[in-house]
């Protein structure tokens, strides 16, 4: 699991340093979040008829590295996108559900020392914290995550992201409009 882990990261790190001010000027617009979410949808909506029952391979670390490297973009699901193209690969669920939580270590911790290289103070009890807080929802997420996908209900995450991302277009297409 550990190499994979390291193929999955190399395709994130090479799309996210690459692509990074294109990323960074994403953030300030909200429709492109809101298209992340609706592609995030029919992401999702594809699931809904997948099931795995393969182990991870070398090519899956790669392509689910790229999904990661591409949900960078607002809007566009991390673990939706990673945990779908699992699916999509035939990758057992549960193996998919638990790479993709592993597979956002390195991401974040990445991320993490590229955004804070400036900042000279940290304070370790609010990281502290922060890391606690991250711990503890991402277990309990995983968790719920790991029921949905068994019962085949991943798909219905969808729903909500499609509503999401149609209320937040309307309104960026009304801040544009005079």
């Amino acid at each position: 699991m550990g190499l994979l882990l390291v193929v999955g990261t190399i395709p994130t790190m090479i799309i996210g340093l690459t692509f990074q001010r294109i990323f960074e000027a994403s953030f300030y617009r909200l429709e492109v979040a809101a298209l992340g979410f609706i592609v995030t949808g029919f992401i999702l909506y594809l699931t809904k008829s997948r099931k795995g029952e393969k182990p991870l391979s070398f090519t899956d670390s790669i392509l689910i590295g790229a999904a990661q490297g591409v949900a960078i973009l607002p809007g566009i699901s991390r673990s939706g996108s990673t945990i779908s193209v699992g699916i999509f690969r035939n990758v057992k669920a549960e193996t998919a559900i638990k790479y993709s939580f592993l597979l956002s270590v390195p991401a974040i911790i990445g991320a993490t020392i590229i955004e804070t290289k400036d900042f000279h103070i940290v304070s370790l009890p609010l990281i502290l914290i922060g890391v606690l807080s991250s711990m503890i929802v991402g277990y309990v997420s995983c968790k719920i995550l790991i029921r949905l996908i068994k019962n085949q209900n991943f798909h219905r995450f969808a729903y909500y992201c499609w509503a999401v991302g149609t209320i937040a277009l309307m309104t960026a297409l009304l801040e544009i409009a005079p």
